[in-house]
């Protein structure tokens, strides 16, 4: 039924759900499972550029640890796990990623608060991605979306 599922993961509760469930449903179907994080575009007003230098690698000090994890824990199930990390608008750059690779299946969290590179303190509500409606409504052509929410989150 689903040849090839992505999750779409920020590190937040909602995609940490939206992760397991990938897990879960790979496993059990025998299909590739892949990963796509989202670097935001960097600030476009720093005071220098050592500024914007340390704000890009804390960023990708983030996502790198954060797709470590996720393939660790994919590993831990039995799953071999592809991860991307791509810059961009988080929903466009989900969505177009989705269509290239012809995923069957998209998984995604939907978010109450975000945590993260960004500097959101918890119980911050921010638009990260994750949001399944926002990106059911940009379009993934005919592929099916799936929202893990933060309950499911172990």
């Amino acid at each position: 039924m689903f040849a090839k599922i992505l999750v779409a993961s920020d590190g937040s509760d909602g995609a940490r759900a939206a992760l397991h469930l990938g897990i879960e449903m790979a496993k059990s179907l025998g299909t590739a499972l892949h990963t796509i994080s989202v670097e935001e575009h960097l600030p476009h007003y720093a005071a220098s550029i050592g500024e914007v230098q340390d704000a890009k690698e804390r960023v990708d000090e983030y996502f790198r640890k954060l797709t470590k994890e996720a393939r660790d824990l994919a590993l831990m199930s039995g799953v071999e796990l592809s991860t991307a990390i791509r810059q961009g608008h988080e929903v466009e750059t989900i969505v177009g990623y989705a269509k290239d690779g012809r995923f069957d299946l998209l998984v995604a969290g939907h978010l109450r608060t975000a945590h993260g590179p960004y500097g959101a303190s918890p119980g911050s509500p921010l638009p990260l991605l994750g949001t399944a409606r926002e990106v059911t409504s940009r379009g993934v052509g005919a592929r099916p979306v799936v929202s893990a929410g933060d309950a499911m989150v172990r």
